[in-house]
């Protein structure tokens, strides 16, 4: 039985780097699913909606406890990481960048939000943990993509 040329050529139906591609995808997907939840409880607590005692927290106090600065850098990122998202899609070597400006976003989000004593509170007992998680995850995300958009995987 003879194999097709281009299975051959890519390895496999998924190509040469389809396993990294599908864990820079699934990596930045839960990233983004991240930060859809925490845009969606913001906007939900300004409008009303968003039950107080909904995520095992007062949304209500936590949102009014944030300043616009990190209101700003926070949607900057959504709106980054949503194109980061959308480039990864299109196998677009754009994607690193937009991703390493959703990066810078999210670390001044993260830093204004260490100086607000509610976040403080709220985070007590596993913000260290979660926070090193959140960077290993960021950190290999870069680095898969990287390697994507240096081996001509993405375009």
């Amino acid at each position: 039985m003879k194999v097709s040329t281009a299975r051959r050529k890519t390895g496999s139906w998924w190509g040469r780097h389809g396993i990294l591609y599908s864990a820079a995808i699934a990596l930045i997907g839960f990233e983004t699913a991240i930060w859809l939840w925490w845009a969606a409880m913001d906007i939900g607590v300004r409008l009303g909606v968003w039950a107080r005692e909904g995520a095992g927290m007062d949304a209500y106090a936590f949102i009014a406890s944030l300043h616009w600065t990190q209101e700003v850098f926070f949607f900057s990122g959504l709106v980054l990481i949503l194109l980061t998202m959308f480039l990864l899609l299109m196998r677009s070597r754009f994607a690193l960048v937009s991703y390493l400006g959703a990066f810078a976003a999210d670390k001044v989000d993260w830093f204004l939000a260490n100086e607000n004593p509610y976040y403080q509170v709220l985070l007590t007992g596993q913000a260290p943990v979660s926070s090193y998680v959140t960077l290993f995850g960021q950190i290999l995300s870069i680095g898969l993509v990287g390697w994507l958009a240096a081996r001509g995987a993405l375009k």
